[in-house]
């Protein structure tokens, strides 16, 4: 064999050890890059006494996108982080949804690295499921939506791209059908626009079709959220969150 095909030969070997280092590394990362965060009125604050969390490096990126949703909670940008999807999801459904003292579920696991956990207003109160993920390469759990049955949502859907005004439509059942819009970006700065719909009331789901009208978001993502309130007074009772994108 001449020098040059040995040359040639000892850097092929090089190569294939060099491409397979690097897939070993970043095997995780790629198959995991996912959540569902928005920032809202409670950006940046932290979870309920007890809570346990730590915190981590702030991050000036978007919200990572993995399983065709958003990270919605923890907000972008901001240094907390959630090893316990319950406590992950309390966070959310107090601070950002605005449950007042809720009652929350146990984690029920989906895939290795998905689940859900119900929150109640109180104990026979109805479920609003929040769906939590561990998004990249650690094990922290995020947000990337919420759901409950007296409100379907089907137009917009999770990740669609949305300009102002956008029209939404859906069936729901609510206290003299009234159920409240609220839209946000990933800022944290507060409502980019707040409505209502109105659909079925007495537990008799009926259709809804409205367009919301928002100010000009500051991010390309954001969420918006339909909730229903309490009769007696006037507390966050269900909601259905989703993540959606600005052009």
């Amino acid at each position: 064999m001449t020098h040059s095909t040995t040359l040639k030969v000892t850097c092929l070997v090089a190569l294939l050890i060099t491409s397979g280092c690097g897939d070993s590394r970043n095997a995780r990362s790629t198959s995991e890059s996912t959540r569902v965060t928005a920032g809202s009125d409670g950006a940046g604050s932290s979870s309920t006494s007890g809570a346990d969390t730590t915190t981590s490096s702030p991050s000036t990126s978007a919200p990572p996108v993995v399983g065709g949703n958003i990270s919605i909670w923890p907000p972008t940008g901001s240094a907390l982080a959630y090893p316990d999807p319950v406590e992950v999801a309390r966070a959310f459904a107090i601070e950002y949804v605005g449950f007042v003292d809720p009652v929350i579920g146990m984690f029920q696991q989906g895939d290795s690295r998905s689940g859900e956990v119900e929150v109640r207003p109180t104990e026979s109160g109805p479920a609003t499921t929040v769906l939590v993920r561990q998004v990249g390469p650690g094990d922290n759990w995020s947000v990337i939506g919420c759901a409950t049955a007296s409100i379907s949502l089907s137009d917009p859907t999770t990740m669609s791209t949305v300009e102002s005004p956008v029209s939404l439509s859906g069936t729901s059942t609510a206290f003299e059908g009234t159920v409240q819009v609220l839209m946000r970006d990933s800022s944290g700065a507060g409502a980019l626009g707040e409505g209502y719909v109105t659909g079925g009331s007495m537990g008799e789901m009926g259709p809804f079709q409205s367009q919301l009208e928002f100010s000009a978001p500051t991010t390309d993502s954001g969420s918006l959220m339909l909730y229903t309130q309490s009769m007696e007074n006037g507390a966050v009772w269900e909601a259905s969150v989703i993540g959606i994108r600005f052009p």
